[in-house]
């Protein structure tokens, strides 16, 4: 549900220009180099329409559909559950140092809305 209310928020920003093509910015080289390197900011990314189940390469149903690597700061994709019931999967990458901030303001914000929904 918190996941789906940010999907319908997203939709309604007017221009998505400063959020588009990110891996091709130039980026300072440096131990920080890379997207966000050093920055605690989220970039989300559905891949809810992609027909990511009934992959069949010859070995059998998969088991697991999903991005092949997280290498930037503040990756964080949506992705279909493998039932098709609407439940999603969240792949997420944080520096360590970001994590305990990202549980602490997320699992904080389902709390209360789940405190005013009840």
């Amino acid at each position: 549900e918190y996941v789906w209310a940010n999907i319908e928020c997203f939709k309604t920003l007017p221009d998505f220009t400063p959020f588009q093509d990110l891996h091709s910015r130039k980026r300072e080289s440096g131990p920080l180099s890379g997207p966000f390197y050093g920055n605690p900011n989220i970039g989300v990314i559905s891949w809810l329409n992609l027909p990511i189940y009934g992959l069949d390469f010859g070995w059998g149903k998969e088991i697991h559909m999903g991005p092949g690597t997280h290498d930037s700061d503040g990756d964080f994709l949506v992705l279909p559950g493998p039932l098709d019931d609407g439940s999603v999967k969240i792949a997420l990458c944080l520096q360590v140092a970001h994590i305990d901030d990202f549980k602490k303001y997320f699992y904080e914000d389902i709390l209360c809305e789940n405190q005013i929904s009840s």
